[in-house]
């Protein structure tokens, strides 16, 4: 009997039983976030492993049009081994299935990934598979049209910097800070121009036309002589025009008020400060009659202004006006491709329809471009424009009186960029829209949304990373038009 005591007080003991269950509740919770983190890891790894045999089916397809017969598996493993980004030594892909049957290459591959938490679970890896089969026809062909818009808000800055959107320092040096949304758009220009010239080998069935617009769009002074151009002679000064005495600004006071005023959407500050006048008076005089023309062309009257074709209806040349960076029509230069976009500045307003009607253009046969080679119709090549804005239209046609676009009906600019994104649908081109930063109003977003030819073909970019990402996502669906499956 005298042992009960202790033993029931023994039994009815409670010290300690809250850090008992609190130490057996954390291994559900652990097990539950260290599957999440593998879960992770292994879509990172499936998707890296997808792209890499995905290329290498095509590198396949290729070579056996090139050669007549398939390349050795070892090759075409090492060529997934290339392109597959490995996360630690122990990724290692192998090809499980390899094959060609009634003209389609199949393609299998496997990796084993290590799995850093659950492996203390005894779960210590797993098989991750993908496959890819790739008709070995001839390719059609690809044209892309690159409709960028390089208007004054794309001076803002972006926040980002070099370690963030170019870590291997391809496109900027390292250690830049704080980059321009108009350098932002230029590395992921330049990444996505590597990713469709440098895909499986790709060859010059694939070319890239460079779009720039703001208000308007450059042509090139070098197409003066072209039939779909009516651009004046340019003239030297035919005379002298002067203005009244006036006496001139020699200096300002220090009772100054601080003014603001909007351009293209962004609010430009400084100080106005009263002027202070000399004693004697002077006059200006400028040479008159000067006339030069730059490349810029304004919109033709309705309805050819939304009309991709000639059409015996020609674009006007207008004089004495600079408008941005030429364009550059369908090229397989890949170099000249990325000098072009290395070469974009920023400035002017915003005006959507003539960078989507041009960026048509380009990717249509006949005048005014004659480097496409046949309409999308045809389903032999395969044409696509990528829109991309960072702001809303900023101006409006001035038509049916004038071909600038110098208007505010905002309205009518909106419009028109519907309908302008319609008729190159109506081409069969297909429409990649991508909006950039978070300027952009709602109903704003909804008509370049509106543009794409799907719902996946639009990317709201809201900073610099994102909308290299995006640039990164679209040259990786395009890459996989030409699989089977």
């Amino acid at each position: 009997m005298h042992f009960s005591a202790p033993v029931r007080k023994f039994a009815s003991d409670r010290s300690g039983q809250f850090a008992i269950i609190f130490s057996l509740c954390l291994i559900p919770v652990f097990a539950g976030v260290g599957m999440a983190v593998d879960y992770t890891y292994l879509v990172q790894s499936k998707t890296r492993l997808h792209d890499a045999t995905d290329a290498a089916a095509l590198f396949a397809a290729r070579q056996y049009r090139l050669n007549g017969a398939l390349p050795e598996e070892s090759k075409v493993l090492a060529f997934v081994e290339a392109d597959y980004a490995k996360v630690s030594s122990e990724n290692v892909p192998t090809i499980t299935g390899y094959k060609l049957e009634d003209g389609i290459i199949h393609l299998e591959t496997n990796v084993v990934t290590p799995l850093a938490i659950m492996g203390m679970f005894g779960n210590k890896d797993t098989n991750t598979r993908v496959a890819s089969i790739v008709n070995i026809g001839e390719d059609q062909e690809l044209e892309i049209a690159l409709a960028l818009d390089t208007t004054y808000s794309m001076t803002k800055p972006s926040g980002a910097s070099s370690d963030q959107l170019d870590p291997t320092g391809e496109f900027l040096p390292p250690g830049t800070t704080n980059v321009d949304r108009i350098t932002a758009l230029k590395v992921a220009a330049l990444k996505f121009n590597n990713a469709i010239f440098g895909a499986a080998g790709a060859t010059s069935t694939r070319r890239i036309s460079v779009v720039p617009f703001s208000r308007y769009v450059n042509v090139g002074v070098s197409r003066r002589g072209e039939a779909w151009l009516d651009v004046p002679t340019d003239s030297a000064s035919t005379g002298t025009a002067c203005s009244d005495w006036y006496y001139p600004v020699v200096g300002y006071s220090t009772n100054c008020t601080p003014v603001s005023y909007m351009y293209d959407g962004v609010e430009i500050k400084y100080n106005s400060c009263e002027p202070i006048y000399g004693n004697e008076k002077v006059q200006s005089c400028w040479p008159t009659g000067e006339s030069k023309w730059y490349g810029c062309v304004g919109s033709r009257k309705e309805p050819y202004n939304l009309k991709e074709a000639f059409s015996s209806q020609k674009f006007t040349g207008l004089m004495n006006l600079t408008c941005g960076t030429e364009l550059l029509p369908l090229s397989a230069d890949k170099v000249e491709v990325a000098n072009r976009i290395s070469s974009l500045s920023a400035n002017d307003y915003t005006y959507i329809p003539e960078g989507v009607m041009w960026g048509t253009r380009v990717l249509t046969p006949g005048s005014p471009f004659i480097e496409a080679h046949t309409s999308a119709k045809t389903k032999e090549v395969r044409k696509i424009m990528i829109l991309m804005t960072d702001g809303e239209n900023q101006a409006s046609a001035e038509l049916p009186h004038y071909p600038t676009h110098n208007g505010s009906n905002y309205a009518q600019a909106d419009s028109w960029t519907t309908k302008a994104c319609d008729e190159a649908k109506a081409q069969d081109i297909e429409i990649y829209s991508v909006t950039f930063g978070t300027d952009l109003s709602a109903s704003a977003k909804s008509i370049i949304k509106g543009c794409a030819s799907s719902p996946s073909n639009y990317y709201d970019a809201s900073n610099a990373e994102k909308l290299v990402k995006a640039f990164e996502d679209i040259a990786a669906q395009v890459n996989r038009m030409y699989l089977a499956g």
